[in-house]
């Protein structure tokens, strides 16, 4: 009760099937657009004390929203420039979205709760094999990487990273993305 007085608590769901950086991505966009919808003129203070508790993969994906990308998730992926991408508009963005991105200043804290910060060792050959026969990734997802693999061939270091992973490659310890995440 107590806790109740201070803080308001709201849930945040997402396909637990699907790359945490997919789902950062969407929390992001989710998390402007009810800020634009509560608060356009950004004059309640007390949206700008968010405190998100993420478990697990939760963590990362909360992790997220406080990171500056800089060109550090793009470097993942290509030593080319964004502006050589070819492809339609809307997929490029896609992809921008989720590899440059700002901190969410609205945010103050995060909390995480047995969050793999390094990845996890059941993220391992074995399992993510299982997981790709059981997991569907978004649709959008998997059509606009492959196009973009399609349509920039030797543009990616790994194309993987934009059709196949699902959320238990993400959490496996040799992801390229937590040395740029720690």
């Amino acid at each position: 009760t107590e806790l109740r007085k201070s803080y308001q608590f709201w849930f945040y769901q997402y396909p637990s099937g699907q790359p945490f950086w997919t789902s950062a991505k969407q929390l992001r966009s989710d998390l402007a657009a009810m800020r634009t919808h509560l608060d356009p003129y950004q004059q309640n203070a007390s949206l700008d004390q968010m405190v998100l508790v993420g478990h697990s993969m939760g963590g990362l994906v909360s992790r997220m929203q406080t990171i500056e990308s800089g060109d550090e998730f793009w470097r993942i992926l290509t030593d080319r420039p964004y502006s050589d991408l070819k492809g339609e508009e809307d997929v490029k963005k896609q992809l921008a979205d989720a590899v440059f991105f700002e901190p969410n200043r609205s945010i103050r804290r995060v909390i995480t709760i047995g969050t793999p910060h390094r990845g996890s060792n059941y993220a391992n050959d074995y399992t993510q094999w299982l997981g790709r026969k059981f997991i569907e990734l978004p649709t959008t997802m998997v059509v606009g990487g492959n196009e973009l693999a399609r349509e920039n061939p030797n543009f990616f270091r790994d194309t993987k990273l934009l059709t196949t992973q699902t959320s238990i490659d993400s959490l496996s310890p040799k992801s390229p993305i937590f040395p740029v995440m720690l």
